[in-house]
């Protein structure tokens, strides 16, 4: 018998952070390779 993940806040956030394959994880993903760069070039 298979059991649906948990749809609480922590589940969607794992899902936005380590699944590059959803449109927010892509979003996350690019923000944060700009965050990335604007540091170093600050620097």
């Amino acid at each position: 018998m298979a059991s649906d993940p948990p749809k609480d806040w922590r589940f969607k956030l794992h899902e936005v952070i380590y699944e590059s394959n959803t449109p927010a994880g892509k979003v996350f993903d690019v923000g944060l390779l700009i965050a990335i760069f604007a540091i170093v070039i600050a620097l």
